[in-house]
């Protein structure tokens, strides 16, 4: 491996780097990808000034990617996303075409800088890095806009031939025997009984003439945005152009298994571009979900279009998601299938899902001590063995749920849902120091997750965050039909505020609730029914929360606990249901 400016290999010049970033930049997967082009030849440009080693996020940005002066690299992965794209593509290259008389460009993980390999050639001795000459760079000029061909590779000695065709033989053996193994949806990594979670097929999106810049911004913000959930692994078939299309068990394999899921796109023309969306089940071959959404040409307000399309596609109960519940087969299985069952139980909390939830979960444990999402969904457990009754007499248990967070987030520390674990254990233990970090860090890395960013600001709210009511509200414009706790959380910030008027439109805009969500919606109504000054409102939804659950009725505070409501918000509602005449003066506690 060679460096960069003065450690060059023998007989590499600047200009002949020029050349084979044409030769790169002509190839088709680069042609259609005008933002990959720009950030090669700003990488090549700098290595090749002297500044590779000392290249920031931001610079990448800025002016490698053309991001405003304003863009914040502490809480957008956007160059490092980028970056990544441009190593696998590049691998992709080489592997397809070759080394042109043996230069090959390499960014290695971790780095900005592109080193400059020879084949035969040692690394060279470290020496001081001194810039190439202002001529010589100048030569990267002719490397944009790309040739129609590329030119002629040099000859390539006869044993080679041969020697590729026998690795291409074991490759070709190695895919089908993977395919082989792979076919069964549920194959397990590592141990043959986790469940995996589907794999998610993105195909190159088509365009209208004139939009391939915002063609290529959309997809690399929905590549972003897909890869930070649990509930898929993406395979982007631009970074494997040969793969079939459409993927399916039979015809092909992606590097994670058979695609059980493509998305296809087309950008059209018109004042503002528009992209239409449709994903697919490629087992079954039958359309599932169709978007649409107009396309802003400015990045943020891109992604911000983008946004309520990436959550729905890949939340808790969105389109993927609630596909997979109707898969056949064992719903508690060790792995995927059961964290699937861990959003269920979100959502319904009872007492046989709870139990039947900690068996597959630790049988998903004793195969994966280390699975981050297993770790997590049982932190969450653990904490529910009180709060919500199932098991009143455990000792221990806000101890149990704190270690087993702190598990998930060493054990992957890039997953959004083990913080928002690590902050709902710590709500409960370890302060609001840890909880407030530990949310707003799950939400830097799934701003797309309406659920996600939901608990994260009831969590914010129970530490008197003075943004709180602002992230409650994002997670409510991602998902209109968000959570109850969601919303539960928004009406008593509300009248906190002494808002009655919007918290009982809030009221009236209440999507019908589950039946764990049931006494929540009627301590609620009855809440804001009081403050209004309506008695006979109030007295009918406590009427229903008495018989739904007659401990609440007797004592708020019971669900208060639970909510982790804030005193405040606590006086003023149980003030309200006082004066209504519905319990006696309660003092919050």
């Amino acid at each position: 491996m060679t460096d960069q400016a003065g450690d060059l290999p023998r007989d590499v010049t600047a200009a002949r780097i020029a050349q084979e970033v044409t030769r790169i930049s002509a190839a088709p997967d680069f042609a259609r990808a005008p933002v990959m082009r720009r950030l090669l030849e700003f990488l090549v440009g700098e290595t090749l000034a002297g500044r590779g080693d000392v290249l920031k996020a931001y610079a990448v940005a800025v002016d490698g990617l053309g991001r405003p002066d304003s863009f914040d690299p502490q809480t957008d992965s956007y160059p490092r996303v980028q970056v990544g794209r441009l190593r696998r593509m590049l691998d992709a290259f080489y592997a397809r075409e070759g080394a042109a008389e043996g230069l090959r460009l390499h960014i290695p993980q971790g780095q900005y800088r592109v080193f400059f390999d020879v084949a035969g050639q040692a690394a060279p001795a470290e020496s001081a890095t001194a810039p190439v000459e202002p001529e010589a760079l100048a030569a990267l000029d002719t490397a944009s806009p790309p040739p129609t061909s590329p030119p002629s590779p040099a000859p390539t000695p006869p044993y080679l031939f041969r020697l590729a065709a026998a690795l291409l033989a074991v490759t070709v053996l190695a895919l089908i025997v993977g395919a082989l193994y792979l076919s069964r949806r549920d194959a397990a990594v590592p141990g043959p009984a986790l469940t995996q979670p589907p794999v998610l097929s993105v195909a190159s999106f088509d365009h209208a003439p004139g939009l391939a810049a915002v063609d290529e911004e959309a997809e690399s913000i929905l590549l972003d945005g897909l890869r930070r959930t649990w509930l898929v692994r993406v395979y982007d078939e631009e970074e494997a152009p040969g793969a079939p299309r459409p993927l399916t068990p039979a015809s092909g394999t992606s590097p994670n298994g058979p695609p059980s899921y493509r998305l296809t796109g087309t950008v059209n023309a018109g004042a503002t571009p528009q992209l239409v969306l449709q994903l697919t089940n490629s087992l079954t071959n039958q359309l599932l979900w169709t978007g649409e959404v107009d396309l802003p040409t400015d990045n943020a307000a891109m992604r911000a279009a983008l946004a309520p399309i990436i959550s729905e596609l890949t939340q808790a109960y969105g389109v993927i998601a609630t596909d997979e519940r109707n898969v056949a087969g064992d719903r508690f299985a060790p792995g995927h299938r059961c964290i699937l069952e861990f959003d269920r139980y979100r959502r319904d909390r009872t007492a046989p899902i709870h139990a039947r939830l900690i068996d597959c979960l630790d049988r998903t444990l004793a195969h994966d001590p280390s699975h981050a999402m297993a770790l997590a969904a049982r932190s969450y457990v653990e904490t529910d063995r009180k709060l919500f009754g199932f098991d009143p007499e455990a000792v221990g248990t806000r101890a149990a749920s704190l270690a087993l967070a702190r598990k998930a987030v060493a054990a992957d520390p890039f997953n959004a849902f083990a913080q928002i674990a690590l902050a709902r254990s710590a709500q409960y233990g370890a302060g609001c120091g840890l909880t407030v970090r530990s949310a707003r860090r799950a939400i830097e890395l799934n701003p797309y997750d309406a659920n996600l960013i939901g608990i994260a600001g009831v969590m914010l709210m129970n530490c008197s965050e003075p943004d709180a009511e602002a992230v409650l509200l994002r997670a409510v414009k991602l998902d209109p039909d968000a959570p109850i706790a969601t919303r539960t959380a928004l009406v008593y910030a509300t009248l906190g505020r002494d808002d009655i008027a919007s918290a009982r439109q809030m009221i009236d805009d209440l999507p019908p609730p589950t039946p764990l969500g049931q006494p929540v919606a009627d301590l609620m109504r009855a809440t804001v029914a009081a403050s209004a000054g309506d008695i006979a409102g109030a007295k009918a939804a406590w009427a229903r929360l008495e018989r739904m659950d007659p401990a609440t009725a007797r004592d708020p505070n019971i669900m208060y606990d639970r909510m982790m409501l804030p005193r405040p918000y606590r006086e003023k509602s149980l003030a309200a249901l006082a004066r209504a005449g519905l319990i006696p003066p309660t003092a919050p506690r």
